[in-house]
């Protein structure tokens, strides 16, 4: 393949389309959900303005991150590495036809670093839900639960149970406690609890989610429901002190 080629590759990834945002770039540069980061070009007094629109601030919002005095400044210094400021929640540069391609590159990587930081919070809530859950569980359960616990199923695959609720006389276990903060992880212990059900059919499969308003939807409630028992975390303590009983 020519040089020439892959140029022309590399430019059909980036779509534009006039607005009265001026000129609308879709850029080769995701956001946490896939879709591309988009930035806008508007000239003016032979100067170039180029921003985001706020589109990353609006993700945050949908991400349901919460866009306080302190997020504002801590991404305001990351949107600043790269040249650019954030004001109103938007990303923007501004500078001469020169700098126009750099200025370009500068504001959808700046945006996309202010939409990655859902991811971050995200992590950070599940982290300390399941430390919630991990705590009420050695709250009520004690020294019956083994927590991290290693367990096979009849495929041979290996799994780290978060908390494994052992019986009374501590033999052998009789339940599998796991935290679920969110739809992403609904959807993978759907398929754990599931490949586990024919080793340990006795065992009970408890998903304690979080149910905050926005965090789970019914969809994700019932698809748990096939191979597990959804808790939510209001009623937790009273399932754990009914399943240790």
């Amino acid at each position: 393949m020519k040089k020439e080629d892959v140029e022309i590759a590399a430019r059909s990834l980036i779509r534009g389309r006039q607005t009265n945002l001026g000129l609308e770039l879709d850029m080769p540069i995701a956001y946490p959900d896939g879709s591309l980061a988009t930035v806008f070009v508007a000239e003016a007094n032979r100067s170039f303005y180029v921003h985001d629109n706020g589109m990353a601030s609006q993700f945050l919002v949908l991400s349901n991150v919460r866009f306080d005095k302190k997020l504002r400044e801590t991404l305001s210094q990351q949107v600043d590495q790269f040249g650019c400021e954030l004001v109103d929640g938007r990303v923007s540069a501004s500078g001469s036809s020169e700098e126009l391609p750099l200025l370009i590159a500068l504001v959808a990587n700046a945006s996309r670093t202010i939409a990655d930081e859902a991811r971050n919070v995200h992590y950070s809530r599940a982290q300390s839900f399941r430390r919630k859950v991990q705590d009420i569980v050695l709250e009520m359960v004690g020294d019956r639960v083994r927590q991290k616990e290693e367990v096979y199923s009849t495929s041979g695959k290996r799994y780290r149970i978060s908390n494994v609720l052992l019986d009374q006389e501590k033999r052998k276990p009789i339940a599998f406690i796991e935290a679920v903060p969110s739809p992403d992880v609904a959807t993978r212990k759907v398929v754990e609890f599931l490949d586990l059900k024919d080793k340990y059919p006795e065992v009970a499969c408890e998903a304690i989610y979080n149910d905050r308003r926005g965090i789970l939807d019914q969809s994700d409630i019932s698809i748990l429901q096939k191979v597990a028992n959804p808790v939510p975390w209001t009623h937790a303590k009273n399932r754990i002190k009914f399943l240790a009983a």
